[in-house]
């Protein structure tokens, strides 16, 4: 055993491997440094043993430290994950020649030190190491595929043809990452890949190719808009995934097409053009009063209840103006309930006096949500009606009235 390293430091580097300081139990329950050289994942040797200085080459082989190493350290190797980590961060010290050796650090059985491996991978900083993260993808725990993404995406635009790559593979795991890379690189040459993702036969996937063109954002927006205008040609999570996405970039340019969308007699496509209109706000509101005046009365009623669930008050007057179509005037009742804007009490009690009881009984409904005292005699005077209106009123009375207990109650010091 060689005795050239009797200084060496905690860790060491040189070309032929990296060399550590391990304390190691020996005779009588003592326990001592030794250094070894490791020039591979298992592969060590000893490079300086106090025992050989104390007791010469001969006689150390007989010492405890010495059977330890060559028959218990082997396992230890094998279980202790501070030594492992030790090693990772001694081996990402040497650069890319240590680059196989992290490799095979991928295989161990401890998924922490799977992670470090792929963390200590990205940081050699060299594209030589993309293969190796783009298999460490396939990692059976989540943890260690995210610190190979994550790696990856660190190397930025060099990558990004070989995630494109990576994106086509047969394992979703490995499409799933190659999509999270490129959405956190954010390259706008990527937006076909991740559009085609979107129809993945997996669902992680395709959530990852939706994370990754909103984070993309403004670029990925036309591409996005196409799926739009081809509903019949995709399938109904892609136009969710669209439609998600388009909300969560917030680009106004998607709203002319959502828009459209509330046209489609199918409720799978409306569904989502109308959860995406609401997410997007009150900035989509004037197109919405707009889009109130075209013929189709069905289309008309989803446009009521977009502006109802976005709840600006910048939308009552449109609605109030609509309240007596009687195409729509149920869902403009409850439109102006959701937004609960008291402008709207004087057309609601109006509408009370409509000859058809289901519209006073919506105008009820409304009255109630909103709140608004003023409305209470009005309601009163339904009390003596029929009975399913006078049931409509007397609840309208009730939440007004308990509306009204709790703001004073608020209002009290």
């Amino acid at each position: 055993m060689s005795q050239t390293h009797t200084r060496t430091p905690e860790a060491t580097t040189d070309g032929l491997g990296v060399e550590l300081k391990v304390m190691v139990p020996c005779a009588e329950g003592k326990r001592h440094r030794v250094g070894l050289r490791f020039t591979g994942w298992s592969a060590y040797e000893v490079v300086y043993n106090p025992c050989e200085e104390l007791l010469g080459a001969v006689f150390a082989r007989m010492a405890g430290c010495t059977h330890y190493l060559h028959e218990k350290f082997p396992a230890r190797l094998h279980t202790d994950r501070r030594l492992k980590f030790r090693l990772v961060k001694a081996f990402q010290a040497q650069g890319l020649p240590a680059m196989p050796v992290l490799r095979e650090a991928l295989g161990d059985y401890d998924k922490e030190v799977r992670y470090a491996a792929c963390a200590a991978l990205g940081q050699l900083s060299d594209l030589q190491v993309v293969p190796v993260l783009i298999e460490a993808l396939r990692d059976q725990e989540v943890e260690v595929r995210e610190a190979a993404w994550n790696a990856l995406a660190r190397f930025g635009a060099p990558v990004v043809s070989a995630l494109l790559e990576a994106v086509e593979s047969k394992d979703w795991w490995v499409r799933e990452g190659a999509c999270r890379a490129l959405g956190a690189i954010g390259d706008p040459i990527a937006v076909p890949a991740l559009v085609r993702a979107l129809n993945d036969d997996y669902h992680w996937v395709r959530q990852a190719a939706q994370d990754a063109l909103v984070t993309i954002g403004a670029p990925a927006v036309p591409a996005l808009i196409q799926l739009l205008d081809e509903w019949e040609k995709h399938a109904e999570f892609v136009r969710r995934l669209a439609c998600h996405a388009l909300a969560l970039i917030g680009d106004l340019r998607a709203v002319p097409v959502l828009i459209r969308t509330l046209h489609n007699l199918s409720s799978d496509a409306r569904t989502p053009a109308k959860t995406a209109l609401i997410k997007l706000g009150a900035p989509v509101v004037p197109a919405l009063i707009e889009a109130l005046q075209q013929e189709d009365w069905l289309f008309r009623v989803e446009v009521c209840r977009v502006l109802g669930a976005i709840r600006d008050p910048s939308a009552v007057p449109a609605l109030i103006q609509a309240l007596w179509d009687p195409d729509i005037s149920f869902a403009v009742c409850e439109a102006l309930g959701q937004i609960g804007d008291p402008q709207a009490v004087p057309a609601l009690i109006d509408f009370l006096t409509h000859t058809n009881s289901p519209y006073r009984h919506a105008a009820c409904v409304a009255l109630g949500k909103i709140g608004d005292p003023s409305a209470i005699p009005h309601l009163e005077r339904l009390l003596r009606s029929d009975p399913s209106l006078c049931r409509f009123a007397a609840t309208a009375i009730k939440q007004i009235r308990a509306q009204q207990a709790e703001k004073e109650q608020r209002a009290q010091p």
